[in-house]
């Protein structure tokens, strides 16, 4: 794609040949311009035909050039390293906030009254991926405006498969991609922020290479609550990508934590 623009390019600098542009300044202001070709002086009714012709293809050259930028497609950045801003740009308003002392308050009640009078335990945002309605419940480091996230739990309407993941959250899945990333199964309770029943197993990733804060020794855990098909999971060997999610969360855990998860069972790509 780039030496296609540099040869469109180059092709715009041959066309324009000898032309060149002489502006002739005046001490105090500008006095004239003129416009000189070596071949060719703009006279007449045909010298105008054949420099508008000129300027036309110019143009056209200059458009392709833009094209091919334009085509060029973007990096795609996978980040899961969020903030109260893009968790707004990506799943939209808050509905819900539950304060310390575990008391509701609607948005505008929050935004009236209530962050005057409380502090925010967690924020909970509905939104929709396709055919199925989602809950996440956020908890941020603080009630700055630029605050961090600490923890987001995801809970569908129905659970869905773990292969069918990718349609959901194409952005999480992109992260779980990276070569840094790895899942692992494991017997026993993965995060304490999930809020159904759990198997006696579970299955995660730990995204090694976007730390949420390095200096902390902090990264990122994503842990599933996986179930089979309206029952429990008891071995690990039953987790598979026909297993079903019933919820999941995106939390910090020290890298020490995250170490002892990456000795459990790898289960690799799914």
């Amino acid at each position: 794609m780039v030496l296609l623009a540099r040869l469109v390019f180059q092709t715009g600098v041959a066309f324009l040949g000898g032309a060149r542009t002489r502006l002739l300044i005046d001490r105090d202001r500008l006095t004239s311009y003129n416009i000189e070709v070596k071949s060719q002086r703009i006279v007449g009714k045909g010298g105008l035909e054949n420099f508008m012709k000129r300027l036309s293809v110019i143009t056209t050259i200059f458009a392709l050039v833009a094209l091919c930028f334009c085509l060029i497609p973007p990096v795609a950045q996978a980040n899961l390293d969020d903030n109260r801003a893009t968790i707004a740009a990506q799943y939209g308003d808050y509905r819900l906030v539950i304060d310390t002392d575990n008391q509701k308050w609607t948005k505008d009640q929050w935004e009236s009254k209530g962050k005057l009078r409380a502090k925010a335990s967690s924020y909970t945002y509905r939104f929709r991926r396709g055919d199925m309605g989602f809950d996440m419940v956020v908890e941020y480091d603080s009630d700055l405006p630029n605050a961090n996230v600490k923890s987001q739990r995801f809970t569908p309407d129905a659970s869905f498969q773990v292969k069918d993941f990718k349609n959901y959250f194409p952005e999480i899945q992109k992260v779980l991609a990276l070569p840094d990333t790895k899942m692992f199964a494991v017997v026993g309770r993965l995060s304490s922020n999930f809020k159904d029943v759990v198997s006696p197993v579970a299955m995660g990733a730990v995204v090694q290479g976007i730390p949420s804060d390095p200096k902390a020794g902090q990264c990122q855990l994503v842990a599933f609550n996986a179930m089979g098909q309206g029952e429990l999971l008891k071995e690990l060997k039953e987790i598979s990508k026909d297993s079903y999610i019933r919820e999941f969360v995106v939390e910090r855990v020290s890298r020490q934590i995250a170490r002892e998860r990456l000795q459990s069972r790898n289960i690799g790509d799914w």
